[in-house]
């Protein structure tokens, strides 16, 4: 049989106990493919490659043999893949509210007539860690009328020199609950968008498909984003989105009244309003 006698994120011990003399140390089998900070844990791998090398023996291969298919395994789990591996999130949900303990400590809630689809956490791109949480209206055809993203994300540890550049590339603000926040408005594809693998639209989109719900094929859309601590390492991101049929249903009432024609701002500001109206920020204890 095979024993685990050492694990750590950097590799693992294995011994050989046969039924018929000492135990006997066979090699060590690094996993440099497993970062400290990997969401899948060494311990688990160590499982799997513990697992190769007992099949080996069973079926006699080699000291050499076994430790080579333990190392086919382990190069297999590439970082890339690893890092994509979903986490526990750490907020949780009451009624129509996510709370969050810490970075940033908030309770972030939307209308009640809005139904909580889920959450995910995963390192993004293995830059970041991102949890995302997501409700949506929707009608009885489940087409998405409006959804609340919800976002918390900070830079990991292995990127130190790393900062979020809002106040360089939003620098326009507004005020969200009475806090400050990076805000920008526009307009986008909704149903059949394919996003970047891995990225956090790609999560949200799942999100709201697994749960039978169908996005609209145009939408406009208001994110908030709050840098809450001085490093600028950490933010709380909020994306609300609607169908077009109310800035469609505005740009017609604008021209109507005689004006020549419609600007931005004539579209942006209602919807940011919109959205500041459904959504708010209190602290953690607050319901």
């Amino acid at each position: 049989m095979c024993r685990l006698r050492h694990c750590t994120p950097g590799g693992l011990i294995v011994d050989y106990i046969s039924t018929n003399r000492p135990a006997r140390h066979i090699g060590d089998i690094g996993i440099c493919a497993v970062p400290q900070d990997s969401a899948i844990s060494a311990a688990v791998v160590a499982s799997l490659l513990t697992l190769v090398v007992v099949l080996a023996y069973q079926y006699s291969m080699t000291h050499r043999a076994a430790l080579f298919a333990a190392a086919i395994l382990a190069c297999c789990i590439t970082p890339p893949a690893i890092a994509q591996m979903p986490l526990a999130p750490e907020r949780t949900v009451e009624a129509n509210s996510i709370v969050s303990e810490r970075d940033p400590e908030v309770r972030v809630s939307v209308p009640e007539t809005a139904v909580y689809v889920g959450a995910t956490r995963w390192h993004l791109y293995d830059v970041a860690d991102a949890e995302v949480h997501v409700f949506v209206e929707a009608g009885e055809d489940r087409l998405v009328e409006r959804f609340y993203w919800i976002q918390f994300e900070q830079y990991l540890p292995s990127r130190p020199d790393a900062r979020y550049d809002y106040p360089e590339s939003n620098p326009e603000t507004a005020t969200l609950s009475g806090r400050s926040v990076h805000v920008s408005a526009g307009f986008g594809p909704g149903s059949g968008h394919q996003s970047r693998p891995g990225s956090d639209s790609e999560a949200f989109r799942r999100l709201v498909a697994d749960n039978g719900y169908l996005l609209p094929r145009a939408m406009a859309s208001v994110r908030f984003v709050e840098l809450f601590e001085p490093t600028q390492r950490k933010e709380l991101m909020i994306i609300y989105g609607e169908d077009m049929t109310a800035t469609v249903q505005a740009v017609g009432e604008t021209l109507r009244s005689g004006a020549e024609g419609v600007t931005a701002d004539d579209l942006y500001a209602p919807l940011i309003e919109r959205a500041r109206s459904r959504i708010a920020l209190d602290p953690p204890g607050n319901d």
